[in-house]
């Protein structure tokens, strides 16, 4: 039936027209942004947990640089600790020399000297351990606790206070005579004991923290690709997907035409 008040093919044209029009917006969006979940109107509950994976992947980075920083802070650590380890051998040896009765005076007023001066340079080696404002080798360095996870647990690294064993080693020091300086080699003992503790805390600590860097870094992975899963678009898929929208506009074009010239052939009906 013809009629002048409703024209139902033009009318169905249109719709498919508008479908197609819609279909065609959305699939140029996720085109565009590469996202096939780019806002809340896409999908309300899928871009919140994407919001929340987006945080927990920033949160991951700031660890990762959390990490580093205390890295080196331990590997500066490490290396004045065993430049000081290095050192007691020699130390050591030059101790051993004082602690011979048969030695002259002149002879053991240069041993003393070289002695002192091996000293002074464990002092220097010390304080110059130090990495953006942190030593943990010195008197009243704390230990270093850092954000470990997203969910806020922490990791600890272990001060090694080197410096007030170091003072000990000091005020034990004497090489004035050889019986005095075979006591000098016992309180030598002790402060090697405490650089070797150090040594193997610093060492376990690092390796610890290498350990931790690189599940943070594989986790962070994880988690990105997760995100992807979500919400990331085919772009091929929405390419192949444009094409056939772009059809289905040209073929609502084309049967709103043949709708709207169908009314015309009313007119004829009156020459």
């Amino acid at each position: 039936m013809l009629s002048i008040n409703t024209n139902s093919s033009a009318m169905a044209a249109v719709q498919m027209f508008n479908s197609a029009s819609n279909d065609l917006s959305q699939v140029q969006k996720r085109i565009s942004t590469g996202l096939k979940v780019a806002d809340g109107f896409d999908d309300a509950s899928t871009f919140a947990v994407a919001q929340r994976l987006r945080a927990d992947i920033q949160a991951f980075d700031k660890i990762d640089q959390s990490i580093n920083g205390v890295k080196g802070a331990v590997e500066v650590g490490m290396a004045g600790a065993t430049a000081v380890s290095d050192l007691v051998g020699s130390i050591r040896e030059k101790v051993t020399q004082l602690a011979d009765d048969s030695i002259s005076a002149e002879t053991r007023a240069s041993y003393t000297e070289d002695l002192n001066s091996m000293l002074a340079q464990v002092d220097s080696f010390i304080s110059n351990s130090n990495f953006d404002g942190t030593n943990l080798l010195e008197t009243g360095a704390s230990d270093l606790s850092f954000v470990a996870a997203a969910d806020g647990s922490t990791m600890t690294v272990s001060a090694s206070d080197l410096e007030t064993a170091k003072g000990t080693l000091d005020g034990a020091v004497d090489v004035s005579d050889a019986a005095n300086a075979r006591t000098t080699l016992a309180a030598l003992d002790t402060f090697e004991s405490a650089v070797n503790s150090a040594i193997s805390s610093l060492g376990s600590d690092g390796k610890a923290l290498d350990a931790h860097s690189d599940f943070v870094g594989k986790l962070s992975d994880a988690t990105e690709k997760g995100l992807g899963n979500l919400v990331d678009a085919d772009l091929a898929e929405e390419a192949s997907r444009q094409t056939a929208l772009q059809v289905k506009q040209q073929l609502a074009v084309q049967a709103l035409s043949t709708a709207s010239s169908s009314a015309t052939n009313i007119i004829s009906l009156f020459r």
